[in-house]
């Protein structure tokens, strides 16, 4: 269950950096998840597979998800809420994260420099400059992923559709520049 966040339509400089940073400190834990995985070696064949390891790593375990989750269960239903979902304790737009922890996982070394592109982004933003002027096309697989994390935090917290068309405008326009300057 997210809320809405308000955002004016046109979301202006300091607005859009303010997603980006938002995005730069979700990519931390989202490339902790990916490392803690793919340390594991574990290699999930199936979205269910990896969605389950994902809550046990989030809730430190499979005894203390079920722990939280019974609980949280007994409150809704003490307070007359019957839960609706086995899923009650997942982030909002879960299939979503669970996509973007995938994506993660093919290159475990680009989710760890998401967070930096993300926070010079926000910067370059602020300042009214050109998003990430000094990345190059070994950076893309990198700038892909940081656009699909924008994407994610976007969605999952519920901001306007524009913000979205937005964020992914600028980072479409610096993967492109990337692509064709090394050509």
């Amino acid at each position: 269950m997210s809320q809405k966040v308000s955002l004016p339509a046109d979301t202006n400089q300091e607005h859009m950096a303010l997603v980006l940073n938002l995005a730069a400190v979700f990519s931390i834990g989202l490339a902790a998840c990916s490392g803690t995985v793919f340390q594991r070696q574990l290699h999930p064949q199936s979205e269910l597979e990896l969605s389950d390891g994902l809550k046990v790593i989030i809730w430190g375990g499979k005894e203390q998800y079920r722990f939280c989750s019974d609980l949280r269960a007994q409150l809704l239903e003490a307070k007359g809420h019957p839960t609706k979902d086995s899923d009650n304790l997942s982030l909002p737009q879960w299939s979503r994260f669970v996509q973007l922890t995938r994506k993660s996982l093919e290159n475990p070394k680009a989710a760890f420099q998401v967070p930096h592109l993300l926070q010079l982004a926000s910067i370059d933003v602020c300042c009214d400059r050109e998003v990430l002027p000094h990345v190059n096309r070994q950076a893309e697989q990198p700038l892909m992923l940081a656009m699909a994390v924008v994407d994610y935090v976007i969605r999952a917290t519920g901001m306007p559709e524009e913000v979205r068309k937005t964020a992914e405008n600028r980072f479409v326009k610096r993967i492109s520049k990337a692509v064709h300057a090394s050509e």
